[in-house]
């Protein structure tokens, strides 16, 4: 079976946050292909309350994010 990557993988934060070193190949893995459903940022798009940059995939934020500070 091929690998269906997420419909929003090319304007994605949290990919764009990989391509820069700040987080870990594992979240596009476990999120960005063939479980992009799952991703909390999908379904905060879906019920029309649009997510933070800094959130990721499973709901936490980005260690680099100023709110945690």
């Amino acid at each position: 079976m091929e690998d269906e990557w997420c419909i929003h993988y090319n304007d994605c934060p949290v990919v764009k946050a990989y391509e820069k070193g700040i987080i870990d190949v594992d979240w596009l893995d476990i999120y960005c292909r063939s479980n992009w459903q799952e991703c909390a940022r999908i379904q905060l798009e879906e019920s029309q309350d649009y997510g933070l940059e800094l959130l990721l995939p499973d709901g936490s934020l980005r260690k680099d994010s100023n709110i945690l500070k």
